[in-house]
């Protein structure tokens, strides 16, 4: 059996320690952090939707899994705001177009407002960071969150009170 000899320094303390392990073990953690590196990212999201269209509103609740990678994936090969649908599900979906361009700040154009297609990075950013995402769109609001559901809910309300208080 070929052992290595592994030797791990600090220098705050300037301790060195010496350590043999057997190849097969460096070899091991090696593939096994490989492997681990050719994994997406999946998440388990919520995701809390209420519409209004013709005097009917309704309130609806999605649980899936997210794949971010799928969702980079879509987002690096758009054509402006041509993205290849039937790919993703809901929740992904929604988080890829975001308001769709209903919503723009006066300092945006339409093509590149944060709350559209173009802002899709940022929402992943703070889904990723554990932060709820408002959507505003023309007959409907959304909020998804990797939260518990009921965080989600709650995430929900605090945004659709800030819309009526704006």
């Amino acid at each position: 059996m070929l052992i290595v000899r592994v030797e791990i320094t600090w220098k705050e303390t300037w301790l060195v320690k010496k350590l043999e392990v057997p190849l097969i073990w460096i070899y091991n953690i090696i593939m096994i952090i490989k492997e681990d590196m050719k994994k997406e990212l999946v998440i388990r999201m919520d995701m809390i939707g209420e519409w209004f269209s013709r005097g009917e509103r309704g309130i609806e609740n999605w649980c899936e899994d997210v794949n971010v990678d799928k969702i980079r994936k879509v987002w690096d090969e758009r054509d402006g705001e041509d993205y290849d649908d039937g790919v993703l599900n809901v929740i992904e979906e929604r988080i890829l177009v975001g308001d769709g361009g209903f919503i723009w700040d006066d300092d945006e154009e339409y093509g590149n407002s944060v709350r559209g297609i173009s802002g899709c990075m940022s929402r992943v950013d703070d889904l990723l960071e554990g932060k709820s995402v408002m959507i505003e769109c023309e007959e409907e609001v959304f909020c998804i969150g990797s939260k518990s559901s009921e965080e989600v809910e709650i995430d929900f309300c605090k945004g659709k009170i800030e819309l009526l208080e704006n």
